[in-house]
């Protein structure tokens, strides 16, 4: 009787083992089956993340250039003194002095760019009012009255 015994309790063991593997890849599998489900659903929704990325940084690069376009940097305006009004009134008259009429109404923005250091002069950057085709840059830079505004300063359109 104890072969018998002992050939059932093998006999158990196996089935027992056989029921455990069998069990251990049922979940297996389950959980992969349910990891890869979410897994595909964060990838497809990194994508659309990706895309949406792209098209703001796109959106945020033009907004920039949109912004930059009615900018004008002046070099070589002196830094002593020169409060924001005062500024605004010295860019006219220098503007003023080589033909071009303007109003002080037409600078929306002014301000000066970089470090302030002893000797050094900062540049000026004047954002202008979109006035139709005609803006300050353009009627600036036609034909002699940039030369003669580049002897007393330096512009360039950012």
């Amino acid at each position: 009787m104890d072969k018998n015994m002992e050939l059932l309790l093998r006999k158990l063991d196996e089935k027992l083992e056989k029921q455990a593997n069998l069990i251990t890849q049922s979940v297996t599998k389950n959980v992969t089956e349910a990891i890869d489900e979410k897994m595909n659903a964060i990838m497809e929704e990194n994508k659309l993340l990706k895309n949406k990325v792209l098209e703001l940084e796109l959106k945020i690069k033009s907004l920039e250039r949109e912004k930059r376009k009615n900018n004008l940097v002046f070099f070589g305006v002196e830094e002593i003194g020169k409060t924001e009004r005062e500024l605004v009134d010295y860019i006219k008259d220098t503007i003023e002095e080589s033909g071009v009429q303007m109003n002080s109404q037409e600078i929306s923005n002014i301000y000066r760019i970089g470090k302030q250091a002893e000797n050094k002069n900062r540049p000026v950057v004047v954002s202008s009012q979109p006035n139709g085709r005609n803006t300050l840059y353009s009627r600036i830079s036609r034909g002699s009255h940039q030369k003669y505004m580049l002897k007393k300063i330096t512009l360039r359109k950012l």
